[in-house]
């Protein structure tokens, strides 16, 4: 049953995004939470539902840049020089690939990637009025309704769907394959929230209520997925949001909330976090070698930085042509995938990206700007142990509120100098 919904989804929310984008994104990111649990269902030729959604909709948004109207398309983009750099990059290496491995591994490293660029475009092409924003932020508030229930039943059931621990610990990671996807499922109606709130905020003190109790509920199942990224994500989000909207009676009754719930399950969280961080901790300490920090992901990150090594020059520079989804660290992927060149696109990417939104918030601290700080942060984050820019709906959700912030800037920008040049006119034309 839950296959046959998640196809009916994929293929509304595609349909949609061919009539109307406005309309099919939200549909899609509604929908995603239930695609995702088909991930080791083979439908066509062996690919899942996830992998053809994945591929789908970048050839469905190439579409809209050809067809969009000049206000939609790529020359209003920010920072689009930059991204079709890292996409012919992006081309360029997975070619490589293909080559090497196959035309299969080769497409499936262009789409996984390219997702990026397809992600940073589309919200800012297609959710820059408010109404669209509002419909695009409830869209996705109900995606977190499917995961957060199941990692609920999970905490009252013990179910489990596939095994993964840490440090002893079952992970409760609901349907998904890793539980990278079930944070981001989870973080998503939080994020959504915060915005949603913050930008019509709403009167209805049940519909508050009801809205605290679902984030708390999200928080609540990312924290038993026992992951070390999104614990420290939802901490700095706290503490970023409140911050910097200045929201210290937020952060205040976040305090209480928390004294009030865990005395109720303090023993068995504290603990259980304990032993998620014990060899972090311990290297502070200097009682457990660094190494052993981060699950031992030094060994495989010094493993594959020696088979780097071993390359030849050309590979060296240009790419290796092999998948590296194992590498665990986002540098290390793109290093093996696009070599050094690609590596400092990359780099020069971020670093552009995360100096853009620092300088927007020095200019005016709104909404917007707070959540693109926000989701930087925890894609930097993710980038040391995961390799967050081979996942598609991760990317869709990070650069695609971190564009549309950056649209709501140069668009406001753009007004300005338009006015001015208006009340220039009116004071050429009347005289002095």
């Amino acid at each position: 049953m839950l296959l046959f919904l998640a196809i009916l989804l994929a293929v509304v929310a595609l349909i949609g995004m061919l009539v109307n984008p406005a309309i099919g994104i939200p549909l899609l990111l509604a929908g995603k939470p239930i695609i995702d649990t088909t991930f080791d269902t083979p439908l066509v030729l062996g690919f899942p539902l996830t992998q053809m959604v994945g591929t789908a909709v970048p050839f469905v948004m190439f579409l809209w840049m050809l067809r969009a109207s000049p206000e939609q398309g790529l020359r209003r983009m920010p920072l689009t020089l930059l991204w079709s750099v890292f996409a012919l990059d992006v081309f360029f290496f997975s070619m490589l690939v293909v080559y090497n491995e196959g035309p299969l591994r080769g497409l499936d490293v262009l789409f996984r990637h390219i997702n990026g660029f397809v992600g940073f475009f589309m919200f800012q092409a297609f959710f820059r009025d408010p109404r669209k924003l509002k419909t695009l932020l409830i869209a996705l508030i109900v995606a977190g309704v499917f995961p957060v229930a199941v990692g609920l039943y999970q905490a009252a059931t013990g179910k489990i769907w596939h095994f993964q621990q840490t440090e002893g610990l079952v992970r409760s990671i609901g349907m998904y394959h890793d539980v990278l996807t079930l944070r981001l499922h989870a973080i998503t109606p939080i994020i959504a929230i915060l915005l949603y709130a913050s930008l019509w905020h709403p009167r209805n003190m049940v519909l508050k209520l009801t809205a605290i109790g679902y984030a708390a509920a999200a928080a609540f199942v990312i924290l038993r997925a026992y992951t070390k990224a999104g614990t420290a994500v939802l901490v700095l989000w706290g503490l970023i949001w409140t911050i910097l909207q200045r929201k210290f009676a937020a952060l205040a009754a976040l305090l209480a909330m928390a004294l009030l719930v865990l005395p109720f399950y303090a023993e068995q969280l504290v603990e259980n976090l304990a032993r998620v961080f014990r060899k972090e901790f311990g290297a502070i300490e200097g009682s457990v070698d660094v190494e052993q920090s981060f699950e031992g992901r030094w060994f495989g990150w010094e493993e594959m930085l020696n088979r780097w090594l071993d390359l030849g020059p050309l590979e060296m520079v240009f790419g290796a042509g092999v998948k590296a989804y194992g590498a665990h660290n986002d540098y290390l992927q793109i290093l093996f995938h696009g070599g050094i060149l690609g590596l400092s696109i990359y780099l020069s990417l971020l670093i552009v990206i995360g100096l853009r939104v620092l300088q927007n918030l020095r200019q005016r601290v709104d909404p917007l700007a707070v959540a693109a700080f926000m989701l930087f942060t925890m894609y930097l984050i993710d980038t040391i142990g995961l390799v967050p820019s081979s996942y598609p709906t991760y990317q869709w959700l990070v650069w695609g509120l971190i564009g549309l912030s950056f649209r709501q800037r140069e668009d406001e920008a753009r007004e300005r100098r338009a006015e001015r040049r208006r009340l220039a006119r009116i004071s050429q034309a009347t005289g002095p």
